[in-house]
């Protein structure tokens, strides 16, 4: 990870912090992440011994991959990213690992691509450790010298810009996504450009859990 502190060790170091931390990796990139994040904590249930249990439990750890995957597709295009060797069973068998590189891959493109060239975890005590700060000031308070949290994209507002790096970006009634690691600002209220490719379907999912082929 590119930060070693405790709020570090907090955000990615113990479940459930890792996961949450991880749905925020993905809103910090612009994407939704509610069912993500559930479907990364189901496997963690004690489902009892037996059989079925042991069926039920490998079944919650493929939709948890399934679903992991579909996000690391959508990041990728999302902040313009070259994807290499990554596969499903990689995930399967190494879930942690893949959201630390994800959280850790957003981190570094907050950093060097927006310009947070001070960029930490939040404060471990004030259970901020899942967000992102800094302390250069916002564009709507130039003065201001206290450390803050970085909001997630849709939540930036008509006076400020997503990073330093763009300090002309501001005017987003909506708040901004990303196309191809490109700032843009949103059109309505929290929808992002669709992807040029869509998401393939799952074939061992439900309908209710297969990747979204709308706007985010």
């Amino acid at each position: 990870m590119q930060e070693l502190s405790v709020s570090c060790c907090c955000a990615v170091g113990c479940e459930p912090c890792l996961q949450f931390t991880w749905g925020s990796a993905l809103r910090y990139s612009g994407l939704r992440s509610g069912t993500a994040v559930l479907l990364q904590l189901a496997p963690r249930q004690n489902l009892g011994d037996g059989p079925l249990a042991n069926l039920g439990q490998l079944g919650l750890k493929y939709a948890a991959a399934s679903s992991g995957q579909q996000k690391r597709d959508e990041m990728s295009n999302a902040l313009g990213l070259e994807r290499v060797n990554d596969e499903l069973w990689q995930r399967y068998c190494c879930g942690p690992c893949i959201s630390c590189q994800e959280i850790d891959t957003v981190f570094t493109f907050y950093r060097d691509s927006l310009g947070y060239s001070d960029l930490r975890y939040g404060r471990w005590y004030c259970c901020e450790c899942t967000r992102l700060t800094t302390a250069i000031p916002p564009a709507y308070n130039p003065t201001s010298t206290r450390r803050r949290v970085i909001p997630y994209p849709e939540n930036i507002m008509r006076d400020d810009t997503p990073g330093p790096n763009y300090p002309g970006l501001t005017g987003a009634e909506f708040g901004y996504s990303f196309v191809d690691g490109v700032p843009t600002k949103n059109e309505t209220p929290y929808i992002a450009p669709l992807s040029k490719d869509p998401p393939a379907r799952r074939p061992l999912l439900p309908g209710f859990l297969q990747p979204s082929r709308r706007p985010k």
